[in-house]
């Protein structure tokens, strides 16, 4: 590790891209400066913001782990900013009934006083194990800092355009989750148990059954992160599903952590050869000139234009594309639905939302 003296980091920094020396200070300074007009600013606020410039303008190294880190700082603001402009952008509809009679339906528990949901029977059956299971895989720094570390293992290896796709991928995914909750607005289980189905938009966010995680490990880890969501009637659709996805999509080439299923194969059958061959002229002329050597048979020779037509064959490549990556989605199938199968009951066992 090369230890820079200050004269050649002020170098560096005069030599950086415009972006990270006079975009992002006067960004970071407009940011703020809103925060302040609209009444939200935080000390949270201060260190984002401290820690991107920091990056930016560090060094050379550090202004490439801010290109990484970039996507986060915007999933950040945006979430924190979904405050100030959801009344106005929410679907007048709120689902309420719909998502709790799927679950009833679907996944319904008989009991002597009638079916419930799976919430409200995981309510009834706490247990301290499940609770810190299943709180643990809903923490943020769990179902984020999965990517965050991914991708830091992406920059330290030196990939970084894998690791600046993830990072833009996860940020995208969540926009799209974002806006899904404002064109279907739902009501999360733990709404329905406390509220009912009546539709009241000044309830605040609560960590439901989380608060229990948060009672054995006496930190308020869940009162803390999802007591300020920015939005109650967002539990569709389920982000913390698309985060361990993402994770298992980039990590699957990984040498040591790549799930690898048993594929059958089948034995293979050497065919039979002809008994008799034609002979070629070109041997006979040579055990005739006593040489003992074989020509190769003859082939008929092709134009290089007819070999580049026949790589470039319409629908080769993509069959062949499709072929593969259809062979590796069969093998991800299964670690698909596990990841799915596990959110859900955490779902129910804590009471929280999709989102």
């Amino acid at each position: 590790m090369t230890v820079l003296s200050l004269r050649e980091r002020i170098d560096q920094l005069r030599a950086a891209p415009r972006f990270f020396t006079v975009i992002v200070p006067l960004l970071s300074a407009a940011y703020l400066v809103a925060l302040r007009a609209l009444g939200g600013l935080g000390p949270e606020h201060f260190i984002a913001v401290a820690a991107y410039l920091g990056l930016a303008l560090w060094s050379d190294g550090s202004r490439r782990l801010s290109r990484v880190a970039m996507p986060f700082l915007l999933y950040g603001l945006v979430y924190d900013s979904m405050r100030w402009y959801e009344d106005y952008i929410r679907s007048p509809v709120i689902h309420v009934h719909e998502p709790y009679n799927f679950d009833l339906k679907l996944f319904g528990i008989p009991t002597a006083t009638g079916t419930l949901t799976p919430n409200e029977w995981f309510q009834l059956h706490t247990s301290p194990v499940l609770d810190f299971v299943c709180g643990l895989a809903y923490t943020p720094f769990f179902f984020i800092g999965q990517t965050v570390l991914l991708a830091l293992y992406f920059f330290v290896r030196g990939q970084m355009r894998r690791a600046e796709r993830l990072t833009w991928v996860f940020v995208l995914a969540n926009f799209v989750g974002f806006s899904l909750y404002y064109i279907y607005p739902a009501a999360p289980p733990w709404y329905v148990s406390d509220h009912g189905f009546g539709v009241d938009m000044s309830v605040r966010a609560s960590a439901a059954g989380a608060l229990r995680f948060d009672q054995l490990v006496g930190l308020p880890v869940m009162a803390s992160f999802y007591g300020k969501s920015a939005d109650v009637f967002g539990a569709i659709p389920s982000l913390h599903v698309v985060y361990p996805l993402l994770a298992m999509l980039y990590g699957w080439r990984l040498p040591r952590f790549r799930h690898r299923l048993p594929v059958p194969r089948l034995p293979r059958r050497r065919l039979p050869e002809p008994p008799l061959r034609p002979r070629h002229p070109g041997r006979v002329c040579a055990r005739l000139r006593g040489d003992g050597r074989f020509p190769p048979p003859l082939r008929p020779r092709r134009s290089p234009y007819t070999r580049a037509a026949s790589r470039t064959r319409p629908g080769t490549g993509l069959k062949r594309f499709t072929a593969k990556h259809a062979k590796d989605a069969k093998k991800k199938l299964p670690l698909l639905f596990a990841i799915f199968a596990v959110i859900s009951f955490c779902r129910f066992s804590t009471g929280l939302g999709g989102g």
